[in-house]
């Protein structure tokens, strides 16, 4: 694989963390977060793009032979590529429905489907987790925000 593959996956990666830790951050210290919170939308949008490039990328190396994606070795939970797999699968409604249009048109759906961003945060975690073995780079970000939600929450109910 190129160093772009890896550069760009990192860049999706750093960006979803990112896009993550917006929401905690805003509800533990309202000042300067909430002024970011109104760009967590265009940090989605920039990290699907880099998702899509990566995958273009990945496809790329293999002859643009998309048949991987009803492959069942590909689906093995056991290794990255069925992490990588459904991160790229769930990513694709919330880039879709990154906007106003599908805002007005999904109603309260829209907050349900987007939250399908939890589901994207950790299977690219686990992803990256197998592709590299580094728990710091790819598991430890999502111990942490998980952390910052549950104080959040608590704080919020005070």
């Amino acid at each position: 694989m190129s160093i772009l593959f890896s550069y760009i996956g990192w860049l999706a990666w750093v960006l979803l963390i990112l896009t993550m830790l917006t929401r905690p951050l805003s509800m533990l210290f309202k000042g300067v977060f909430l002024k970011i919170l109104p760009y967590r939308k265009w940090l989605g949008i920039s990290l699907s793009l880099a998702i899509i490039v990566h995958v273009i990328i990945f496809s790329s190396n293999r002859g643009f032979d998309f048949s991987y994606f009803i492959n069942p070795g590909f689906w093995n939970f056991s290794n990255l590529f069925g992490w990588g797999l459904l991160g790229f699968v769930v990513m694709i409604p919330l880039f879709i429905t990154s906007n106003k249009f599908s805002i007005k048109l999904l109603g309260k759906n829209w907050k349900r489907l987007q939250r399908l961003a939890y589901l994207l945060f950790v299977s690219v975690g686990i992803h990256i987790y197998f592709a590299n073995w580094l728990w710091y780079f790819s598991l430890l970000p999502i111990g942490i925000w998980a952390l910052l939600y549950v104080i959040a929450l608590f704080k919020q109910r005070k």
